[in-house]
């Protein structure tokens, strides 16, 4: 009896698996959706960790709402991968596409880096307005579709460390000041601020 009530229901079991048609990231209710791929070739199993945050992001392009993908990295791996979709029709964001995201990992701290994918393009500079969302926290949210937190991707690329133990050089307490012309000289990302 219970066995034919589950059947009739079409409960997903997490064996099973097909791939992420035009759902917009989010698996509907009642399909059997693991994996998510996109133009930009990324493709994602979130069955993989065991821990998730969500976060509710409005997401820019050269200052224009943005409409594409957007993907979350974790040490170079893919944790996160949505589609745009439709805002709500009220609000300070009526009707502007967001991108209500799922990050996945296995436990907190690891840093989360942001990509945004648009015809086939891939953008990597941006600007956040929650530096929290840059950092995986099991079970946290940031934002809501009111009050989403910003992403602003730009096309332009921006200053380029060339150096890359830069970042340990600054966590050592060897200061932008301390490094003095070799900071914006081979650390200009690290050290944009003072230079």
């Amino acid at each position: 009896m219970i066995a034919a009530l589950v059947a009739a229901l079409a409960i997903p079991t997490a064996h099973e698996h097909t791939t992420l048609a035009k759902n917009k990231g989010v698996p509907k209710y009642g399909t059997k959706v693991t994996t998510a791929s996109n133009s930009c070739g990324w493709s994602f199993d979130y069955t993989s960790y065991a821990n998730s945050m969500t976060e509710d992001l409005y997401v820019t392009l050269d200052g224009a709402t943005a409409e594409g993908t957007l993907a979350a990295f974790i040490g170079g791996e893919l944790h996160a991968l949505v589609e745009g979709a439709s805002g709500p029709p009220f609000g300070p964001y009526a009707f502007k596409t967001y991108y209500p995201t799922m990050v996945y990992d296995d436990s907190s701290g690891g840093a989360i880096t942001y990509k945004l994918c648009v015809g086939g393009t891939t953008y990597e500079s941006y600007t956040t307005s929650n530096s929290a969302v840059e950092t995986f926290t099991t079970n946290a949210h940031y934002g809501s579709v009111l009050a989403p937190v910003l992403l602003e991707f730009t096309s332009a690329s921006g200053p380029v460390d060339t150096d890359p133990s830069c970042a340990a050089y600054v966590e050592a307490g060897f200061t932008c000041p301390v490094m003095g012309s070799y900071a914006c000289a081979y650390c200009a990302a690290t050290c944009a601020a003072f230079c």
